[in-house]
């Protein structure tokens, strides 16, 4: 139940080296889809998952996925318009994962509109290009021309995921250029359940790199003011059984590769915090602003980031390069950092954060549970100055332990432990950190 991530006075979230910097249009890691990016359509049969159930089930991952249940074979819909010229050319690519459990068939399909002329996908008279994953038998990624709401076979892909696999994850990207040359990749083909893409790897030319087949289609080629979107068909028990994520666009079919990062930490020591990061390959890259939020006291929850340096990238390069900045520290306090890393177009994107704890004199800190109120799982945090046997449980509003999330004894450090409340009601919580001299309390909500 409880992960450490500290080390001494250190804790660092890292980041995968297969994460990058693409053009990102939604990875739904604000657990949200209809306000940053305002997706429309059928909107409450549709969820953010907090953690993936797909491949290797990654943790706060934040999929979208589809909730209807209802009595019949169905299909739902979301899309997002992007205003303005489209241009000649363009690319797309995406993350989908099927459940376990959850079989593909005609009527169990996953579909991503490339482009669309109407926002209601299911119209009777809408146009445009998709994907559609799930057939019964081999799984064949199929490109489709859809013509009054009626999509026609263009281009199947030269490899399948084998029949019977029905836990997997994939990685797909698609190109079309202005002479309307069509052509898929993928990430590798998973052969096996609980194999494939995870639902936090972002698709890009490094590790979407599987080319599945070309075709030519001109049938439709002004883009402007298009739609992209999912739309899940389902059967009667619910669900597709897939979930989306990562998906990411760009107005050229040959966007060059985004910087790969890798190896994102910090350590402290003599009063600095040294940052190290490290890329895998680069193009157009201009730099990184490093970024800084410091939260002095126990309750802290500060968002305010302020830029305290730049650090010139290589521009372009196709091997490692290693970067780093030391921060000097005058006080305690969770010191949070966050790379935007800025093209020299002026295009940019942020990083994941990591952050690293300096501990207050003798301070036990319980941070207050993040999100809140949540469902079904949340984060609570707490930062420990000294070694000593501690428990951290959870209680309902008569009093009555519901969970033991802690009863050890443990070094220094900020931990992170998650609590999941599905098997429990939907009501008021209190979560209790108790030591050999201190006691603190704070109120949770759970929703479902």
């Amino acid at each position: 139940m409880m992960k450490k991530l500290a080390l001494l006075y250190v804790i660092v979230s890292l980041l995968s080296p297969c994460n990058v910097f693409p053009q990102l249009l939604d990875s739904f890691s604000d657990g949200d889809f209809t306000s940053s990016l305002a997706w429309t359509g059928d909107t409450g049969d549709w969820e953010i998952a907090t953690n993936s159930t797909c491949s290797s089930n990654v943790s706060d991952s934040y999929t979208l996925h589809i909730n209807a249940i209802v009595s019949e074979t169905s299909s739902k819909y979301l899309s997002v318009q992007r205003t303005s010229s489209w241009g000649t050319e363009q690319s797309w690519g995406f993350w989908i994962g099927r459940r376990s459990g959850s079989a593909p068939s005609g009527s169990n399909q996953s579909c991503v509109w490339l482009y669309a002329n109407e926002s209601d996908l299911n119209s009777s008279t809408v146009d445009g290009y998709r994907i559609v994953l799930g057939q019964s038998g081999a799984d064949y990624i199929v490109l489709q021309k859809v013509t009054n709401g009626s999509g026609t076979d263009l281009l199947q892909s030269n490899d399948a995921i084998p029949t019977g696999i029905d836990d997997y994850g994939i990685l797909i990207r698609i190109t079309r250029n202005s002479s309307s040359n069509w052509n898929i990749y993928t990430s590798a083909i998973p052969q096996n359940n609980g194999e494939g893409a995870v639902a936090t790897d972002i698709p890009s030319s490094v590790n979407t790199n599987v080319s599945q087949g070309s075709i030519t289609d001109n049938t439709y080629t002004n883009f402007s003011n298009g739609f992209l979107g999912v739309v899940a068909n389902y059967t009667s028990s619910g669900t597709s059984g897939a979930e989306f994520d990562q998906f990411y666009f760009a107005t050229s079919a040959t966007a060059p590769l985004p910087v790969g990062l890798s190896d994102f930490n910090g350590d402290y020591s003599n009063g600095k915090i040294q940052l190290n990061w490290r890329t895998e390959t680069e193009v157009n890259n201009f730099g990184f602003e490093v970024e800084r939020v410091i939260e002095e006291n126990a309750n802290a929850n500060s968002q305010q980031w302020t830029k305290i340096e730049f650090v010139k990238g290589k521009g372009n390069s196709n091997s490692p390069n290693v970067y780093s900045f030391e921060d000097k520290i005058s006080r305690s306090g969770v010191y949070k950092y966050r790379l935007k890393q800025l093209d020299f177009d002026g295009n940019y994107i942020y990083s994941e954060e990591i952050e690293v704890y300096i501990p207050f004199p003798g301070e036990v800190i319980l941070n207050q549970n993040y999100p809140n109120p949540f469902n079904p799982t949340t984060k609570i945090s707490f930062a420990l100055p000294r070694t000593e046997f501690v428990s951290l449980k959870v209680y309902d509003v008569l009093g009555r332990e519901v969970e033991t999330l802690l009863s050890d004894k443990i070094t220094p450090g900020k931990y992170d432990i998650k609590f999941d409340g599905s098997g429990i009601n939907s009501g008021f919580y209190f979560y209790k950190i108790e030591g050999e001299d201190f006691s603190i309390v704070k109120k949770m909500v759970l929703v479902k």
